[in-house]
């Protein structure tokens, strides 16, 4: 019996590491999203001034991964164009996106993640439509 247990516990395949490992990246897609911002709260966020002149504007916020998956500490890494306003709407917007704490069999909390922020116009489903 011994034999055997020795013998099973030899050729048994190695358990996962647990934790996961840090410093293995851990890849977001769509499907790890609990919530994000809707184009509707986009829109809403976008500043008044450059919504009114037609201007679009990107900006990629830098933040820390609560242990919910709820952002904390986002600060702007970059906004363009630049003074219009964009990174105070980003930041304001990083209260309604939560992910998945556990995303491929890692933790995704505790990390920080870049998220991106488009300010454009939402597409209008009627424009795609032929108008016969």
């Amino acid at each position: 019996m011994l034999v055997a247990l020795i013998a099973l516990m030899l050729t048994a395949s190695d358990p996962p590491h647990w934790p996961a490992d840090p410093t293995r990246p851990v890849h977001i897609n769509e499907t790890h999203w609990i919530r994000r911002p809707t184009a509707a709260q986009i829109v809403d966020a976008w500043p008044a001034a450059a919504r009114a002149a037609g201007t679009t504007g990107k900006v990629l916020m830098d933040c820390l991964l609560a242990y919910d998956g709820t952002l904390k500490d986002c600060r702007v890494i970059s906004e363009t164009p630049p003074g219009l306003g964009f990174g105070a709407a980003a930041l304001g917007l990083a209260r309604l996106y939560q992910l998945q704490p556990m995303v491929d069999g890692q933790s995704a909390t505790d990390g920080r993640i870049v998220i991106p922020v488009r300010f454009q116009p939402p597409a209008d489903p009627a424009a795609k439509q032929p108008a016969w």
